[in-house]
């Protein structure tokens, strides 16, 4: 009788490690599965985000070199540079076109200064003029948030100026929303 009751246990034995095998087979199919649908659900989420991006400093670069083209078009900051008049052309720029977007709008005579008196860009303006904008990751000083664009201010054939816009990416609040 003994035969009996050991063909029995290692049946047993025998479906429950078969039971156990597929278990584990089936438990892993469905992790692979969960990965591949997250990886999937986050490249989607991050490629979404990539586009909206994009379209956001797409749309920060069209605003700047919208408001360097008033700027520099500007009759009155035109006249006022040419005669000299630089804290004139300076608060016709503070006025039409305050610090915004994490977009500050300045102008710079021919002799380099800068108007209105620049606080928290002044290092990046003077390395812009010096022509170092593009080394700033090697200065200890610099803020690596931050962009110059320039345009040229002509009257009449002569150049009086430039419209000068720092865009600083730390002080944008709506790219922190995005």
């Amino acid at each position: 009788m003994k035969k009996p009751q050991k063909f029995s246990s290692y049946i047993f034995i025998v479906l429950i490690v078969l039971e156990s095998l597929t278990l584990a087979v089936v438990v892993g199919v469905l992790h692979a599965m969960l990965v591949k649908s997250m990886d999937r659900e986050f490249e989607n989420k991050a490629s979404a985000q990539l586009a909206e991006f994009r379209l956001f400093l797409k749309d920060r670069h069209e605003y700047v070199h919208t408001r360097l083209d008033e700027l520099s078009a500007n009759n009155g900051i035109k006249v006022a540079l040419l005669l000299g008049m630089t804290e004139k052309a300076a608060e016709e720029v503070a006025s039409l076109y305050p610090p915004a977007n994490g977009v500050t709008f300045y102008i710079r005579n021919m002799s380099g200064a800068v108007l209105p008196a620049p606080q928290k860009h002044a290092f990046l303006l003077d390395m812009e003029l010096k022509g170092q904008a593009g080394r700033s990751d090697k200065l200890p000083n610099a803020r690596k948030t931050a962009t110059v664009f320039s345009h040229s201010i002509v009257r009449k054939g002569t150049q009086v100026g430039y419209a000068v816009a720092v865009y600083d990416f730390a002080d944008d609040q709506k790219l922190f929303h995005l």
